[in-house]
């Protein structure tokens, strides 16, 4: 179900793209709509770049610390995100974009999903039934 639910939210961004990218010829000429496009890709380009580098040393901060990078992983992954967005050519992909290029709110985000990430892997790894202990016993009467 979810799966499903993810396909028809790309349909609709790539259909909501077409027009506005429609939309934008129209309106000022097939040049500036062509401007418009270019000029987000090279800022998003600069943007994911400089994102993902610093995600990246967070990352291996945490590693070096010994620590689980759990946060880190999951804004890289929302990095991702918003570059996939960003290539697109599109203004409703590109908008949906910049929220994820915020350092501030995508770690808001990332600590928001964080729970349900990591909830089917809990579920995954519980201990299941009794949990016997090796070991020796006395038994004193």
């Amino acid at each position: 179900m979810f799966r499903l639910a993810l396909v028809w939210m790309a349909v609709a961004v790539i259909g909501l793209d077409l027009f506005s990218l429609i939309a934008v010829g129209r309106h000022w000429g097939v040049l500036w709509a062509l401007a418009v496009i270019l000029l987000g890709f090279v800022m998003g380009v600069s943007l994911i770049r400089r994102q993902g580098m610093d995600t990246v040393s967070r990352l291996y901060r945490r590693l070096m610390a010994g620590e689980l990078p759990a946060i880190e992983l999951l804004e890289g992954m929302l990095v991702l995100l918003a570059g996939l967005l960003l290539f697109m050519p599109g203004l409703v992909s590109d908008l949906l974009a910049l929220p994820l290029l915020l350092p501030g709110l995508r770690a808001r985000l990332a600590h928001g999903l964080l729970p349900r990430w990591l909830r089917p892997f809990a579920a995954r790894h519980a201990p299941r039934g009794p949990h016997t202990l090796p070991g020796e016993y006395r038994r004193e009467d």
